[in-house]
């Protein structure tokens, strides 16, 4: 089906989803407005080309709603809805279950010994002089 192949019926079930839109409409009151029954409505929108133009009526209804939507939303978290407070943050990017951080540094496992040897007299002489305080230590006493 082309768009300019609509007939009359269709129409008026895209007038009626438009118009109802708002009012989170039933398939059943849809095609009631539409003078249609609720068979022919879902009969007409296993057609691609149809299906697009009536979502379409669905989602420019409700884009033309998102202000008062999301000052709803707002009026709701400054009286303290934590949900709506929540969703607002989301929607803005100020907050989100999950993040991730990337850090680009450089790590080191820097030793202030050239090597193994310079190491072990270092540890051999601070043990010594720790062994000679405890000696001195227990003969003062």
């Amino acid at each position: 089906m082309e768009p300019n192949e609509v007939g009359e019926k269709q129409k008026e079930i895209l007038k009626a989803a438009q118009e109802l839109s708002d009012k989170r409409a039933t398939p059943k009151l849809i095609a009631d407005q539409a003078g249609v029954s609720v068979n022919y409505l879902g009969q007409q929108l296993q057609d691609r080309t149809f299906r697009s133009m009536f979502n379409e009526c669905l989602v420019g209804a409700v884009a033309s709603e998102t202000p008062q939507i999301l000052q709803s939303f707002i009026e709701q978290a400054k009286q303290g809805s934590f949900k709506h407070g929540k969703l607002l943050l989301e929607i803005s990017d100020m907050y989100s279950e999950k993040s991730q951080l990337e850090v680009n540094a450089k790590t080191t496992n820097d030793t202030p010994f050239s090597n193994k040897e310079e190491r072990d007299e270092f540890l051999k002489a601070t043990l010594q002089e720790f062994l000679e305080e405890q000696k001195s230590e227990e003969g003062g006493e």
